[in-house]
């Protein structure tokens, strides 16, 4: 499966896609929809399977183990979404690119500060500022 799409537009067009997306969903567009990478797109709707890889030094081989399972449309809860135990939960290098992503485009122009009342750049954004910032407002329900 292709998790980054090329986009064939001009810059320009990157920009009104863009656009686009920071109307329809302001603050965390990068997260539900995607963001753009070294000049790719990152879908965020693509599914990501997950895996890694066993190897037997005995033998030198090596066998791919797959994480989780295929997801059963049938077990969306009533919103729509798939839920998980809290241990079974993680992110993705997609995700954090996200993060990444929300982080550089909102910080300085927002005024994100820290407990100390710092302004912040996005090389100076921590955990807490992440966690005050994105996660919080992002899982409220």
């Amino acid at each position: 499966p292709t998790y980054y799409t090329t986009m064939n537009l001009s810059n320009a067009a990157n920009g009104l896609k863009l656009r686009e997306l920071s109307l329809a969903d302001p603050d965390f567009y990068e997260l539900n929809v995607g963001y753009m990478k070294n000049g790719k797109w990152v879908d965020m709707a693509s599914p990501r399977p997950c895996s890694y890889t066993k190897y037997n030094l005995n033998d030198l081989t090596e066998e791919t183990i797959p994480l989780g399972e295929v997801f059963d449309e049938s077990k969306r809860n009533e919103m729509g979404y798939f839920t998980f135990p809290v241990e079974e939960r993680s992110i993705t290098m997609r995700q954090l690119g996200a993060i990444l992503a929300i982080i550089e485009r909102r910080c300085e122009p927002e005024g994100w500060k820290n407990r100390d009342g710092v302004l912040l750049t996005p090389e100076t954004v921590t955990l807490y500022e992440v966690n005050k910032y994105i996660i919080l407002p992002y899982t409220k329900i």
